[in-house]
Formats: structure tokens, sequence, C-alpha cells
């Protein structure tokens, strides 16, 4: 998508325009809207930005440690209206009220989008990237948009150890902290993204909170991120997201323990029928792993496949998504 199709899209709606970060918004979607409102503002348009559904537990915590000053509105839930204009960044579908104008994102096509301009990149690793294109592309990436755009790809990845990293990525962020200076070692240790693992069971069980819409179903995914997996109360964990998931009345919930140090992952799959454990010799991502199997897994929980989905996966440093 190309800087002046943007302006296009915003220029024709009269009303206020949001920038509308993902229910329980990570620093990637933050950063994506901040940068956004940059390239919006350099082209003449003013914008707020907007986290309806709330930012994620970490997020704050996260960009405070690489001096990131949130925006004030995005620190409180500013609702949006019948007759705002939104563009949803880190996103592509939204059921906030308003006029959707545009959506980039570089997570697949959700189902039921609406009929909008849709600038989707899953190749990508960070969706702040895709706006830091724009800035370039009008000559305003300066050293601060960079930073942020760097933020978000080291953030969106538990600094590149996940598999949705673009290897181009890695160097044009290595590139640009060599250009500007920035301390390459400290981001990526704020990138690992590193829960305490003695921490409340229900506090470790609902990280990362995401909510899918799945052939007719709603799942639940959370994930914990630790380099000492051992240490986890796994047992009240998994206790934990039993219960929420009745209460709350998921047909599946989704939980991950992952180790962006040592590189691994267990996936819990939690459903009527109990719990599955798989285990990965690597960091497994959400957008390019788990989506695509969430039509299979729900089948599952349904009872609607046979035990070879169950098969996969299970043994050491083997893949499900290999295996299909």
């Amino acid at each position: 998508m190309m800087p002046d199709e943007i302006r296009a899209a915003v220029s024709a709606h009269t009303g206020r325009i949001l920038l509308l970060g993902h229910d329980r918004a990570d620093a990637d979607s933050v950063l994506s809207c901040m940068l956004m409102r940059r390239f919006l503002h350099v082209s003449g348009t003013e914008a707020a930005v907007a986290m309806p559904g709330g930012i994620d537990r970490d997020t704050p915590a996260l960009l405070r440690a690489l001096e990131i000053e949130m925006p004030k509105e995005a620190q409180t839930v500013l609702q949006t209206g019948a007759s705002d204009g939104l563009i949803l960044l880190d996103h592509n579908r939204t059921e906030h009220p308003g006029k959707v104008l545009l959506a980039i994102d570089h997570h697949p096509l959700a189902q039921s989008t609406g009929d909008y301009p849709k600038w989707i990149e899953p190749a990508v690793s960070a969706c702040a990237l895709l706006i830091w294109r724009l800035l370039d592309g009008i000559g305003a990436a300066d050293r601060e948009a960079t930073y942020l755009a760097v933020c978000a790809a080291y953030l969106d990845t538990f600094a590149f150890g996940s598999t949705k990293t673009a290897p181009a990525d890695v160097e044009w962020c290595a590139a640009m902290c060599k250009k500007y200076g920035f301390d390459a070692a400290r981001i990526a240790h704020v990138g690992l993204c590193l829960d305490d693992p003695d921490a409340p069971a229900a506090h470790l069980a609902a990280g990362g909170f995401k909510r899918y819409a799945v052939d007719g179903a709603t799942i639940a995914s959370t994930y914990v991120k630790t380099d000492s997996p051992e240490r986890l109360p796994l047992d009240a964990i998994l206790s934990c997201l039993r219960q929420r998931r009745e209460a709350e009345g998921y047909s599946l919930w989704i939980f991950a323990v992952t180790d962006p140090v040592h590189r691994t992952t267990d996936l819990y799959r939690i459903d009527r029928t109990g719990t599955l454990r798989e285990h990965y010799d690597h960091i497994v991502s959400r957008t390019k792993e788990i989506q695509p199997r969430m039509s299979r897994m729900l089948a599952h929980a349904r009872g609607e496949e046979t035990t070879a989905e169950t098969k996969t996966g299970v043994s050491a440093g083997t893949s499900a998504e290999n295996s299909d």
C-alpha cells in the first residue's frame, strides 16, 4: 500500500480519525499506532490512538524498559463511536463501532472482514515495520521513528526467536542499530519478555490473551515466557485455565509455555475432553503455526476428528504443523 492510497482512504472521512490497536494491545500494536499517527500528522491529518479493548498487562512495563512513552489516550479506554473513522493496526477485523477506513497488519486475514482497503503482509516480523516503510516513503523515518520500529520487531518475535521472524528484518534491525547507535543487546534482553515464574498462577495464566472466532466457536489463547519452565506452578495454571474456559464459555483454550532462551515451547490444548500437551524444539508462533490449525484443533475438541491430530507433535522436537 502506497502513502497516496492511505491518504485517499482517510481524506474522504469528515469525522474523528482513530488509530485502533487490537484488543489487549501488545507492544507492536501500540507502536504501530504511534508510528501511524506520525505518518498522518506529516501528511496533514490528525488522529488519536484508541485502545477500546485495553492494553496487554505486560506492554506498559516493556515500553518503559525501552524508555518509550505511550500516548496518554492509549492509557485510557477510549471508546469508539459510529461516526468515527477507524484505522486498524496490527489486526484486520474489529467489532467496535465506527467506519473502518483501512487495515494494516502482518497476521493472516481474519474471517468475515469488511469491504475496506487492507495491507496484509504475514511475512513481516512486526506491523510497525510496515508503518516505518510508509514514513520512509515520505522522507519522515527519522531516528525516533526507527527506534520504535526496531523495538517492535524485537518485542513481537521474542528477540527474533519466533518462527515468524523474517531474516530480512533481522538484518535491517542490525543495520539500524549500527546506524543510530541503538543498544541492540539491551533491546534484545527486553524483547525476551520473560515472566517471573514465582508470580501467582492466575497472573501467569493470563499473559498475551487473545480471543479468536473460528467456525462459529470462540477460542482463547494465552502464554507464559520463562527460561525456567520447571519452576512454573503448572498444575495450578492449568487448573485456573480449565475453570476459565468453562466459566467464560470457550470451546478451546490454547496455552503456551515458551522458553525464549532455550528456544522451546510446550503447547497445552484445553477443551471439554481434557488437556493435550505438545512439545516443540522452537518458539511456536501463534500467527504462523497456531492460527492456521485452529479449525482442526476445534474439530478435535468437538470430537469430530480422529486421534491422528492427537498423535502428532507430542514427542520432543516434532511440530504438529509439519506432521499434518
